[in-house]
């Protein structure tokens, strides 16, 4: 047994260890090098500047650009042995218009003849660039980090170890940590490297995590509308309408001093290790079975769907909202089977936990859970219109709607106040984008390379065979289990639905030209969408029908039968689940992304959230454009903030256009009212730049910067005071119903 004062004496060594750490975090930073524009000589068509020594650590390159710049360049730190061993790190892109820059390279090693080096794209130029090479305390604060984390980890074996040995954990208990543990491990295995795979949404995802990494830094607006990353500095409205609410544990690591590469790397094991916990959780309170909810999570977890969205597609935010369904499948469950239950009226907070986390990792995965639910309740009429079960169900759309208040409003109304571009294909049929029945055995094919996006191997085989096994008989000799049939039987139902409509063969060309169901069917993109309820459904029906099988054990006459459907199935989706992983790990192209500056400098995710009215080909870095007889200086743009002093030399109105995306919400704060007071006007500047009209003689300070309306406020004061309420009304309650068991045990 661990000794009490063994565990203080650790937990006491490991925080002196701590602080002996701390200050680290916080000395200054050191120019170690500078390079000026006369330092840099031409050397095989590339501008390099002087040789330098670098020890370990992270540093910054910190580049000022001047007017003289007409081309891009990019520029990068080099050396001899190697980009992905010693120094780790990428170049970035320096634009015309840009000012300012800069981007972290990791040296892991004492490195002599380091070099900064330009390449220009076109005509032979001067590099015209002053660069800082700066050492920073980012090292020292991952080493932090990982300590803590190192230390966690140790904690809390030694205190599993302590219980296991007191008996506070049975066999049972330990069998479900060691194998979702490592079910956890082996799914992240393609990651277990020093690079990952590029998906094809990435790269996008990246860019929303720099873009969060940068606004907090800036000091910007809280919870984070705009991203000022986007669009040569311009700002997209991409956080209003897809949550960033997830990727702020991402974009803490990148604070940290964590690569873009290993923080999204770290946020894709959170994701992977919730989606196993929260799906066993969730299938553990329905099943009342620690096995059967084991399986049902395993299956959940090493899904063809959620693999793909992870390694192939890149869909982070898709591969996170199957964490989410699972909680919404039980309370559905728990509402429809549970009705005598003591704890009923509490089943509805499965719902609002699974569908508030929906609306905040892809909200097109809560659109087709939303579809799905709607579907059981009309299928399911008379239940639905309990009394009880009703009120539970009202109680929980209304839980919804004021705790994700401050989301949902604010991205209602920006979506409802203009037309904005999206990518076009995303307003047609959507049909032809259906997948093909032949995907069902994609994965047994090697040229699959672990893509598949249906159930699986072993779960193909038993939603084929459970039709047959039903009409055999073999599992109808249990009368007693009369819920567990009929749950197997609806799950079995809903999988299969998931799957059809998730393929071409499915009418969406007729649903598509219907009135009202046209903007539903237009918005999902593509049908596979489906297959995140249809991923937590499957594995649903898998936990049921292991439960359904130990049921037949009981009978000597079908022991026999039952182990070998279920040594079949166990081993299908085991062997399905290496192959995919396996597939996946040695396919994929690697790629090493130690940084992602000016990764969202291009474009906003093709066009997605631009006013209809901007041309996305004329984005580029500019600096402010201002009218014949306005003068300005002192020019700083920070985020979504732009400041500077500006004189109108006239005595008639003249306009202003500020590099900033004019969405609602912009404020303008002026010094002084001498000539008039400025102010934003309703119409934009060239493509779609925020306007600013300057009376007659003024001269003074102005600050334009995103506040956000005031409906988005209150919203905001909507979800908190909705919180407390309902924390305070448990509250109250657990406290009212602990004195009534104390007064009616004396």
């Amino acid at each position: 047994m661990v000794k009490n004062h063994k565990y203080k004496i650790l937990i006491f060594a490991e925080m002196i260890s701590l602080l002996l750490m701390l200050p680290g975090c916080f000395q200054e930073e050191k120019e170690v090098y500078f390079v000026s524009e006369e330092d840099f000589f031409l050397q095989n068509q590339q501008y390099t500047g002087t040789e330098m020594e670098l020890s370990p650590g992270v540093y910054q390159l910190r580049i000022n650009t001047t007017s003289d710049l007409k081309q891009e360049m990019y520029v990068e730190l080099v050396h001899d042995l190697g980009y992905y061993k010693s120094l780790r790190g990428n170049g970035v892109i320096i634009f015309p218009g840009a000012e300012y820059t800069d981007f972290e390279v990791y040296v892991t090693d004492t490195l002599p003849d380091v070099r900064v080096q330009c390449t220009l794209n076109g005509e032979d130029q001067d590099p015209a660039v002053s660069i800082s090479v700066c050492k920073t305390n980012l090292g020292n604060r991952i080493l932090v980090f990982l300590a803590i984390i190192l230390f966690v980890l140790m904690d809390f074996l030694v205190l599993y170890r302590k219980y296991i040995v007191e008996g506070s954990v049975s066999i049972r208990q330990q069998i479900v940590f060691w194998v979702l543990l490592g079910s956890v491990f082996l799914a992240y295995f393609p990651y277990l490297t020093d690079y990952f795979s590029l998906g094809v949404d990435t790269t996008y995802h990246l860019l929303r995590i720099e873009g969060l990494k940068n606004t907090l830094e800036q000091g910007g607006h809280f919870p984070t509308r705009i991203h000022a990353y986007y669009n040569y500095g311009h700002g997209s409205l991409i956080p209003s309408t897809y949550s960033d609410l997830f990727l702020y544990f991402p974009a803490l690591l990148r604070l940290t001093g964590f690569s873009a590469m290993t923080a999204y790397k770290m946020f894709v094991f959170a994701v992977v290790a919730a989606v196993a916990v929260i799906s066993y959780v969730s299938f553990k309170r329905c099943m009342k079975d620690s096995y059967a909810a084991l399986f049902a999570s395993v299956v959940c977890l090493f899904s063809p769907y959620f693999l793909s969205n992870v390694y192939h597609r890149g869909a982070i935010g898709e591969a996170l909202a199957l964490a989410f369904v699972p909680p919404v499948c039980c309370g559905m469950y728990l509402l429809f089977t549970e009705e005598n239950d003591v704890s009923y009226k509490y089943h509805k907070w499965w719902i609002v936990a699974g569908i508030s986390g929906l609306l905040y990792s892809h909200l097109l995965s809560a659109e087709v859970v939303i579809f799905f639910m709607l579907l059981v309740c009309a299928a399911k009429w008379k239940k639905t219109f309990r009394r009880q079960t009703f009120w539970q169900l009202a109680e929980s759309v209304l839980l919804v709607i004021l705790l994700n208040c401050w989301y949902w409003l604010p991205m209602l109304y920006l979506m409802g106040s203009e037309t904005y571009q999206l990518w076009e294909g995303y307003s047609k049929s959507i049909q032809e984008s259906g997948l093909p029945f032949s995907d069902m055995v994609a994965q047994l094919l090697p040229e699959s390379q672990g893509v598949p996006t249906f159930l699986g191997a072993g779960m193909t085989v038993a939603v084929v065979a459970y039709p047959f096994l039903r009409v055999r008989g073999i599992l109808q000799k249990d009368r007693k289990e009369q819920i567990l049939v009929r749950s197997c039987n609806e799950l079995w139902v809903l999988t299969v639905l998931a799957v059809v409509i998730s393929t071409k063969y499915f009418p969406w060309d007729a649903l598509w030209k219907l009135p009202f169901i046209s903007f539903f069917v237009s918005s999902l993109q593509f049908p596979a969408h489906f297959m995140v309820p249809g991923a937590a459904l499957c594995a649903m029906f898998a936990g049921f029908l292991l439960l359904w099988l130990k049921s037949i054990y009981l009978q000597t006459e079908n022991k026999r039968s039952g182990q070998v459907i279920v040594g079949v199935l166990v081993s299908l989706v085991i062997s399905g689940m290496v192959y995919q992983v396996n597939s996946i790990a040695i396919n994929y192209a690697p790629a090493y992304l130690y940084t992602a500056e000016n990764m969202g400098t291009v474009h906003s995710a093709n066009r997605f959230f631009l006013s209809a009215e901007c041309e996305l080909k004329e984005f580029q870095y500019h600096r402010p454009v201002a009218e014949e007889g306005l003068k300005y200086t002192d020019y700083a743009l920070n985020g979504t903030k732009a400041t500077l002093n500006i004189e109108n030399t006239v005595s008639e109105m003249r306009y202003l256009e500020i590099p900033l995306t004019a969405y609602r919400g912009y404020e303008l704060q002026a010094s002084s009212d001498q000539g008039g007071q400025p102010y934003i006007t309703e119409a934009r500047g060239a493509h779609g730049d925020i306007r600013v009209a300057i009376p007659g003689d003024y001269e003074g300070n102005i600050t334009v910067s995103y506040k956000g309306p005031i409906l988005f406020h209150i919203a905001e004061g909507i979800s908190i005071i909705s919180f407390i309420s309902f924390a305070l009304w448990e509250t109250l309650k657990k406290r009212a119903r602990y004195r009534n068991r104390l007064l009616h045990s004396r």
